[in-house]
């Protein structure tokens, strides 16, 4: 049968310029992209292939195609492998094949260009399963005190916010973008929860460590006093004017902005793992591994297909099964075995006034100003003692230095009545 390849190019123009998921940026580039292949003698055939790959990538994952770093493009490639209707290995080969020359096409001007990019070099090129995704490293893997670390080093709600919430739901960046206010739904007794348009459908999530961090965030949202709430984004600019004068534009934070105030907390806490979103998600998963979670339950929590091969990933990354029996062959004892791994990051519960879900890096209590942990409270007895002894070191030397000076009055009083 004949294919007439030149209507379906000009449609697929127009329904790049026409699709509302594909930002005005992403949309001239993809049909720059086009119009380069056609320059470069490439098939009709080969043109939309190309194209179509690259226009669903732009409407699927909410990334500036020009600006993407290679965690990024990681992200772009895990959708590949998790999206479920792309159950073929050659269709899949076809979408990584796009992404290798859509950006050698980007970075060297030439489609045809020999070498490719270094942020797209890995990505294989022949039929393969998400084995061949470049898999993360245990020494990478961020933990529960470094988080806290980079939440505490955070100067503003919103940061603390989109930390804790990053971490504990390990979402993907692009999932996490998307968010608006109302996506949010804050539970009777404790927590809140949240609906997640995700590549494998919408999956319902109940959360608590990042409770209090997000409750502050709501409380002081830009745009909470508007006709619009909460059908707002979640993740917006927090001043309330920008530089000139004029009324701040509050649209959805961009990746670059997303990253820059993690990178901001990373510094602060002088952490040197790296720091990003796409880590943040590698970091969780293999936390929740480590936690006891079953491949179906990190499915459903990570938004994989049920059945998909990445949970196994994790599992291996936290040692969770090799580890434990390999001690129990050696008669290790298996520190808390009857109990699965606590979290470091429980919301806190004052003593004195029963105040509930205070975030976990607070000391104080923010409704009676009692400190929340022994820690906290052996340090400031520690320090009260310290004040304590230097007051009376302070006393003891007053009256020592009194005594000396009346000395001295006394031996001037006897020298005089010597002369």
């Amino acid at each position: 049968m004949f294919h007439n390849f030149k209507k379906s190019i000009k449609n697929l123009q127009e329904n790049i310029k026409a699709s509302p998921n594909i930002t005005e940026e992403n949309g001239e580039i993809i049909l720059d992209f086009m119009r380069d292949l056609k320059l470069s003698n490439y098939s009709e055939a080969r043109i939309l292939k190309l194209t179509t790959h690259m226009k669903r990538i732009a409407e699927e994952n909410n990334t500036n195609l020009k600006q993407a770093d290679k965690d990024e493009l990681k992200d772009i490639v895990e959708w590949i492998y998790d999206c479920k209707d792309l159950k073929s290995p050659e269709t899949e080969k076809d979408y990584r094949i796009a992404i290798r020359v859509f950006y050698k096409w980007l970075e060297y001007g030439d489609p045809k260009a020999k070498k490719y990019p270094e942020k797209v070099s890995w990505i294989s090129s022949t039929k393969s399963t998400n084995s061949k995704l470049n898999k993360p490293k245990p020494s990478e893997m961020l933990r529960e005190n470094e988080i806290l670390s980079l939440i505490q080093n955070s100067h503003n709600t919103r940061d603390k916010a989109m930390i804790s919430h990053l971490w504990e739901t390990g979402e993907r960046i692009g999932e996490f973008m998307k968010l608006d206010a109302s996506d949010i739904a804050w539970n009777d007794t404790k927590g809140y929860e949240i609906l997640i348009d995700g590549k494998t459908g919408t999956r319902r999530l109940n959360l608590y460590v990042s409770e209090p961090y997000l409750r502050t965030w709501f409380q002081n949202h830009p745009l909470r006093k508007t006709e619009q709430w909460p059908h707002t984004p979640l993740w917006t600019k927090i001043e309330l004017q920008s530089h000139n004068g004029q009324q701040a534009n509050y649209s959805r934070l961009r990746y670059a902005a997303i990253r820059d105030a993690i990178e901001r907390s990373k510094k602060e806490a002088e952490i040197t793992k790296k720091c990003t979103p796409t880590n943040f998600r590698h970091s969780r998963a293999t936390d929740l591994a480590r936690k006891g979670f079953t491949e179906a339950q990190m499915c459903q929590w990570f938004g994989w297909a049920q059945g998909s091969d990445m949970p196994s990933v994790y599992i291996h990354l936290a040692g969770r099964d090799v580890d434990e029996t390999y001690k129990k062959i050696h008669g290790i004892k298996i520190e808390g075995e009857k109990q699965k791994p606590k979290t470091k990051m429980k919301p806190q519960t004052c003593i004195k006034c029963g105040q509930k879900d205070i975030a976990p890096t607070h000391t104080l209590c923010p409704n009676c100003m009692t400190l929340l942990n022994e820690k906290a409270r052996n340090d400031m007895e520690e320090t009260a003692y310290l004040i304590q002894q230097l007051k009376n070191i302070d006393n003891e030397v007053m009256e020592k230095l009194k005594l000396l000076d009346q000395n001295k009055h006394n031996i001037k009083q006897i020298t005089e009545k010597l002369k």
